[in-house]
């Protein structure tokens, strides 16, 4: 799981009325863009739940977090420790990657879902919207550097990727990687570059784009 050197903790008066404690830290991928997010990190021998994993546990009324590795609970290992497949929740079963991490389904932005901060201190907002809900408070305001580049906002606030993968955990939308994708993926580059070698001499630079550009497409479909 990601291993991070250094914390920075909550104000004294946050962290002792907290029902739990978390880290809502995620990494983005190469491009800048955030496509997955860990559900578990480590700070030096301690192991934390992310935001949106505690708040399903202190919603749920859940005394701990389950994580499922292969070569344990029935899980077949092939005799590779390729690492974490799952980790439960209450109620929830969240299927991650090897370093425990899940790829993230954003939904639309939906303005109704937000709720401004002066609503809510000005008690303009009705009890009914909050019950029984998991609600994030977060920020938009540029200067404050926590929006985040998503597949489908160039400058969506930090906040909402916790909503998101709480939503989707909730929802049972969880996006999933087969762990032969990759070796499909360099079957497919195999067969298509052989697919060139052999035809290029024989139809020409533009046909076999034409052939290439649809091959892509139906890999991409």
């Amino acid at each position: 799981v990601p291993d991070y050197p250094g914390a920075v903790v909550n104000l004294p008066i946050l962290e002792e009325a907290a029902a739990g404690n978390s880290s809502f830290s995620f990494m983005a991928e190469r491009d800048g863009v955030v496509r997955r997010a860990p559900l578990i990190v480590r700070r030096g021998n301690v192991l934390l739940p992310s935001l949106a994993l505690e708040a399903l546990r202190v919603g749920q009324g859940a005394d701990s977090i389950m994580v499922k590795a292969v070569g344990a609970s029935g899980e077949t290992s092939y005799g590779e420790h390729t690492g974490i497949v799952a980790v439960k929740v209450g109620q929830f079963v969240i299927p991650t990657d090897p370093f425990g991490r899940i790829w993230v389904h954003f939904a639309p932005r939906e303005p109704r879902r937000t709720i401004p901060a002066w609503k809510i201190l000005e008690g303009d907002v009705p009890k009914a919207d909050l019950e029984g809900a998991i609600a994030f408070v977060g920020t938009s305001a540029m200067g404050l550097m926590d929006l985040r580049v998503t597949p489908t906002d160039p400058v969506a606030p930090g906040v909402e990727v916790h909503a998101n993968i709480v939503e989707q955990i909730m929802l049972g939308h969880s996006l999933q990687r087969p762990d032969w994708a990759s070796g499909a993926e360099l079957l497919f580059l195999l067969v298509l570059g052989l697919a060139l070698i052999f035809f290029l001499p024989r139809l020409g630079a533009v046909n076999n784009a034409v052939v290439g550009w649809y091959r892509a497409i139906a890999a991409a479909i």
